[in-house]
């Protein structure tokens, strides 16, 4: 890439600036672990439920 001035004109969709993607894809990445973490408890709770009746207090 090269330096642009201030005041210059440059062409129609051309290439500012590059972001890195590593931290996006990093925490993309941590959500995903999470939504899976969370799928499993959840299926775990949904078995123990099955396996325990619940008594309610009345």
């Amino acid at each position: 890439m090269q330096t642009i001035s201030s005041g210059e004109i440059i062409e129609a969709e051309s290439r500012l600036i590059k972001i890195d993607p590593t931290e996006y894809e990093l925490a993309v990445a941590r959500l995903e672990a999470n939504i899976a973490e969370t799928r499993t408890k959840i299926n775990e709770l949904a078995e123990k439920k099955g396996k325990y009746k619940v008594f309610a207090r009345g």
